[in-house]
């Protein structure tokens, strides 16, 4: 069996890796301080098309396959990972949803904004009593003619400062639990909807979380992603397709670890020679590397 990648995700990864090694990690410490990323760096990162990574070429997206998104995302955690969040949730659990479960004229609406980074994509599914127990929704969504009217309160909330559009998931019939889920696409301006309190973080610094507020909020019939009652599968086929990304650009910082380990442990000296000539040390680097390899 061949475990190669083809010519044109090697030639993506390397165009990745360039602008990774030489524009964001300049300006690391700079989103770290500032807990912002510049806007050259977002202007940037859509002229490489990075925001369209999951999205068909039909509607401007890079058209690529899970393994060749997953070989991208390697090359972007090598580097400051607010910035591999944004990108991460955007082109994850962001976008992904619409993408395999939207209609046509639904994907035709968002996608093509969301593919050239003019729209960010966000997914809101966990609230104050709904975590790991994702079915315990107490976001409500009530039919009323041609709207569905939410109330709820969602946190930690990914990209919810900078999103335009949501992926929410609410409780239409909140009596046969997890069968009474609906997954919606939101709009940040849509009635009722609002930003709340901001997450004050001990790390990622320059990825914003949040909470989001809906206060009778209006949401087009139209904005009904998949089918009714179908959130909560809906839900668990985003974060499947979430994790398998989020995997992969650890998986890159791990590497980005390794690198900078071995780079020191190199150049520091102590009793007149390198560390890395000292056995604990060199265990320590090999476990390393048997980890990221396995």
């Amino acid at each position: 069996m061949n475990f190669e990648l083809d010519e044109d995700i090697l030639f993506l990864k390397k165009n990745v890796r360039d602008f990774v090694q030489t524009e964001v990690e300049a300006v690391a410490m700079q989103i770290e301080e500032e807990n912002h990323i510049p806007e050259r760096i977002i202007n940037l990162s859509k002229d490489l098309g990075l925001f369209g990574l999951s999205i068909p070429e039909e509607y401007g997206g890079l058209g690529i396959g899970m393994v060749g998104k997953c070989a991208l995302y390697e090359e972007i955690g090598q580097t400051h990972n607010g910035y591999t969040t944004l990108i991460g949730a955007h082109t994850g659990i962001g976008t992904v949803g619409i993408v395999e479960l939207g209609n046509e004229l639904q994907k035709k609406k968002y996608l093509p904004a969301m593919a050239s980074g003019e729209r960010i994509g966000a997914f809101a599914l966990t609230e104050p009593e709904a975590g790991s127990n994702a079915a315990n929704l107490k976001t409500t969504a009530v039919r009323k003619g041609d709207k569905y009217i939410l109330n709820g309160l969602k946190h930690y909330i990914t990209n919810a400062t900078e999103a335009s559009v949501f992926t929410v998931m609410a409780a239409t019939d909140p009596g046969k639990g997890a069968k009474g889920i609906t997954s919606f696409i939101i709009e940040k301006d849509f009635p009722g909807f609002k930003v709340g309190a901001i997450e004050k973080k001990m790390g990622l610094r320059g990825s914003q979380s949040a909470e989001l507020i809906f206060e009778d909020c209006e949401v087009p019939i139209e904005n009904v992603l998949g089918i009714e009652g179908q959130g909560y599968v809906n839900a668990l086929k985003i974060l499947t397709n979430g994790r398998a990304g989020l995997a992969s650009r650890n998986l890159g910082s791990c590497q980005k670890l390794l690198d900078i380990s071995t780079r020191y442990a190199k150049e520091r000296i102590q009793f007149g020679k390198p560390i890395i000539t000292n056995q604990a040390v060199s265990h320590m680097l090999a476990e390393m590397a048997v980890e990221i390899e396995a």
